[in-house]
């Protein structure tokens, strides 16, 4: 989860999307791994010539071992499904749509999905994920700065903002989870990786 070598974007690449925003805050991150885009298109992010993009996840050179996923709430459980058929083993879901407006069924249908085929989850509805010893920035929020105190919080807007204030302060963080609904990967389990985390001295939890 927190140190891929090839990660998966999936959704729209075009430079006013989620997806764009996530293969820019990865580049400019300095992700020292390969970035795929995948979407119905096939497109490229405009700008970013060296990122390819994939019609089908098999197209992939290297299986991901991180998909981003900010596809519509309605594709979602697809996306699910493929990435379980082609082996990736964990998922970030920027996606909203689910049960923070109510609709819990469609929420629990991709949780069932995702255990079925072995994908783990953050989110969905979440601001997503960043280590900052591996430049992992998988997150829609203003990069951190390296440190030793991992952060985790169920709001992304709490997120961003505890983000921001630390950016001018100069506090820096060893990771940071936005782990919106926690349909799968929750506050306990992030927790107790963390407290073996030789990185990550102190955990702030909202």
């Amino acid at each position: 989860l927190f140190e891929p070598k090839t990660v998966a974007v999936f959704g729209s690449v075009k430079r006013e999307k989620i997806g764009h925003q996530l293969i820019t805050q990865l580049i400019a991150g300095g992700f020292p791994g390969s970035i795929v885009a995948v979407n119905p298109s096939g497109e490229s992010p405009e700008g970013y010539p060296e990122v390819p993009g994939f019609t089908d996840l098999k197209g992939s050179p290297a299986r991901p071992d991180l998909a981003l996923i900010s596809v519509p709430a309605r594709f979602v459980e697809q996306v699910i499904e493929s990435c379980g058929e082609s082996d990736v083993p964990f998922a970030v879901v920027f996606t909203s749509g689910f049960s923070e407006v109510g609709n819990t069924a469609e929420e629990q249908i991709l949780k069932s999905t995702a255990e079925r085929y072995g994908v783990r989850l953050i989110g969905p509805n979440c601001a997503g994920i960043m280590d900052t010893a591996a430049s992992l920035y998988a997150s829609i929020e203003v990069r951190a700065m390296p440190g030793s105190t991992a952060f985790i919080t169920q709001s992304g807007a709490v997120g961003g903002a505890v983000l921001a204030l630390a950016g001018i302060r100069g506090i820096g963080f060893s990771k940071f989870v936005s782990y919106g609904n926690r349909a799968d990967i929750a506050e306990v389990e992030l927790l107790e990786y963390l407290e073996a985390d030789p990185r990550t001295e102190v955990i702030a939890l909202y």
